[in-house]
């Protein structure tokens, strides 16, 4: 896909004065139909959503265009599997990739607010921690800056790592609920949800040339949120695909009726503590099982049936070598770092990824 302006910008069809007017008008038409508030009097916080919503828009139709064209070409894909991806605030990198900051800029002026301020109200999406996270979120946004077909997978954490602050010259840690508020980058996949199973035993056959079977002990659902990461100087983007563990059953509803409310979410609690937190204590045990079944429990499966729908050939010559036929696409992988025992959970599940994307599988 060649660099070139993006044709759904307002500034690549109208001359600079009226790019503004568009850009304001189209900063209005959210706050009254997405955000539900009045322009004249609407907050920081406000205006914030409706220009996101102004970009989320630009940003989705270079996201079909891109994915269309890829599945009609059979394109290459890069897998990059990361338990942290530290994007960061979104809105600035969103506006600089669409070129919008300059129009967006005044159109934010004309309430009162600068890009600035309506930056600071957007929460810090508390996907990673470091060097690893930050890492695995700028190969998302250089593959696509050089127009490589990609997607990154890793885990929707609802509390992120933590927050801190000094009590009495001790540091104490709160949840971090970046979703609190809702955020305008994601795109909840309600069709895309796979189950993931754990723990039990394994019978062997009573014909030893039979394969064993595996009877799991628990089952927890994978649900798709996906966000786009755009690229710089092209209209190619980026897919990160975050998974949220849901409990298959919600809630004990006898146990609810029964004024067991404890009992009640017991299992839901179990499975769904996956993607609440960036880094659980492993020095208790159930701490940590969750990063064990974490590491183990990604997304193997919905990046072999991606590979199916497309019939993926490797892509380490992607953009040189068009006469490359193997059919393996390529996978990297970045594990977690609380402890050598949770890596090696995620080298097994890289293996199984691995093997689930064999051809003919």
């Amino acid at each position: 896909m060649p660099h070139a302006q993006n044709p759904n910008s307002t500034s690549a069809t109208l001359p600079a004065n009226a790019t503004v007017v568009a850009a304001d008008r189209a900063v209005q038409h959210h706050l009254l139909h997405t955000v539900g508030a009045a322009p004249a009097t609407a907050t920081h916080t406000e205006i914030m959503h409706a220009v996101a919503q102004v970009a989320r828009e630009q940003l989705s139709q270079r996201w079909v265009v891109c994915d269309s064209a890829d599945r009609a070409a059979k394109a290459r894909r890069v897998y990059y599997l990361s338990m942290e991806f530290l994007i960061g605030r979104t809105l600035s990198n969103a506006l600089a990739a669409l070129d919008l900051k300059g129009d967006m800029g005044q159109a934010a002026r004309a309430h009162a607010a600068t890009l600035e301020d309506l930056a600071a109200t957007e929460a810090d999406a508390a996907l990673g921690n470091g060097g690893l996270g930050r890492l695995a979120a700028c190969f998302l946004d250089s593959m696509a800056t050089v127009e490589l077909p990609s997607f990154g997978y890793g885990i929707r954490y609802e509390f992120g790592m933590f927050k801190q602050s000094i009590q009495d010259g001790r540091q104490v840690e709160y949840p971090d609920p970046w979703l609190e508020e809702g955020t305008p980058w994601e795109f909840p996949r309600s069709g895309v949800h796979y189950p993931v199973r754990f723990g039990g035993w394994v019978e062997p056959a009573a014909d030893p040339s039979l394969v064993p079977t595996w009877r799991h002990a628990g089952e927890v659902n994978a649900k798709a949120y996906d966000m786009v990461i755009p690229g710089h100087g092209t209209s190619r983007v980026s897919t990160l695909r975050l998974w949220k563990a849901v409990a298959p059953s919600q809630i004990d509803l006898h146990a609810f009726n029964s004024g067991d409310y404890a009992r009640a979410a017991e299992f839901k609690n179990e499975y769904e503590n996956i993607s609440w937190v960036l880094y659980p204590t492993t020095a208790l045990r159930l701490g940590a099982n969750c990063g064990c079944d974490r590491n183990t429990s990604s997304p193997a499966r919905p990046s072999r049936t991606s590979w199916r729908a497309t019939r993926l050939k490797t892509v380490a010559d992607a953009a040189h070598s068009p006469t490359c036929r193997t059919r393996w696409p390529s996978t990297s992988m970045t594990p977690t770092r609380p402890s050598a025992w949770l890596n090696s959970c995620a080298c097994w599940w890289m293996r199984t990824a691995l093997v689930g994307m064999r051809p003919g599988r």
